[in-house]
């Protein structure tokens, strides 16, 4: 019989998480060059990127305060007081990217928004959110169109500069939603499997909800890349997929478990 070890994946302490953010922290800060911003954008380029970038950008600048008072109570249910301090840096390197994103459009002559309704929409709804868990599942699912949408913005801008604060914007979202998935499921772990299935559900409609606003407001940065409102939905299912492998508990390993080893011949057996 050959052993056959489940692909489960050790969920991460919270001081691992500080150590990674720290270092990531560091590396952007480090990065004595930058390239030029390109203020000769082609005139279409410009007008698109005008009318969304600025929407994302006042996205990335909030506070966080809510954030942290939700963290507090669930480092105190999880009793992990690092998560605090992990947290704190997420929110910093949010906070990274909206400076960034700002310090290019002020380079390139575009004016900075002080107010979008997709953005005081989402934050209404977040601050509506008092549970940790929750205001987390409703964040993943803007990172993934993050993920989209930058992907998309980088694809059609001819300037370096924002190339490369998309590629890192890119590689930073990945972690974030891991950070926040494997505490969803941390807490999920002690949810009925039927009762998961229910919140798929509900969690299906919702990101339906954010994917069709996400796709209002900036579909155009989309269609200028290529994404079609079909390649967009096939896109858009696969971040949700990822995401539902993600936050599903049965792919982890948590604090004090081990791995149980499976026979081949046992998952092949027939009951």
């Amino acid at each position: 019989m050959d052993l056959m070890i489940p692909h489960r994946r050790q969920v991460l302490s919270s001081d691992l998480w500080v150590t990674y953010f720290e270092r990531n922290a560091r590396a952007a800060t480090s990065e004595d060059f930058k390239p030029p911003a390109t203020r000769d954008l082609p005139p279409e380029v410009r007008r698109v990127l005008a009318a969304s970038l600025r929407a994302w950008q006042l996205g990335e600048t909030s506070d966080g305060r809510h954030l942290r008072a939700a963290a507090r109570q669930y480092a105190i249910a999880q009793n992990d007081p690092r998560f605090l301090e992990a947290v704190d840096l997420f929110i910093k390197e949010e906070q990274r990217h909206g400076a960034a994103l700002g310090d290019w459009l002020d380079r390139v002559g575009i004016a900075r928004k002080a107010w979008d309704p997709g953005d005081s929409l989402f934050r209404a709804c977040r601050y509506a959110i008092p549970n940790y868990v929750i205001w987390a599942s409703v964040v993943v699912m803007v990172e993934a169109m993050a993920e989209i949408y930058y992907a998309s913005v980088r694809r059609i801008v001819p300037c370096v500069r924002l190339q490369s604060e998309c590629d890192r914007i890119l590689r930073d979202e990945v972690r974030h939603i891991q950070f926040q998935c494997e505490h969803i499921a941390t807490v999920r772990r002690r949810v009925p499997k039927i009762l998961r299935m229910g919140i798929r559900v509900i969690e299906l409609g919702f990101y339906t909800v954010v994917c069709a606003a996400v796709y209002l407001a900036h579909g155009r940065v989309m269609n200028y890349a290529g994404l079609t409102l079909g390649k967009f939905i096939t896109a858009a299912a696969g971040k949700f997929r990822h995401l539902q492998r993600a936050m599903n508990p049965d792919g982890y390993i948590f604090p004090g478990e081990r791995a149980v080893p499976v026979w081949a011949d046992e998952r092949t057996a027939v009951h």
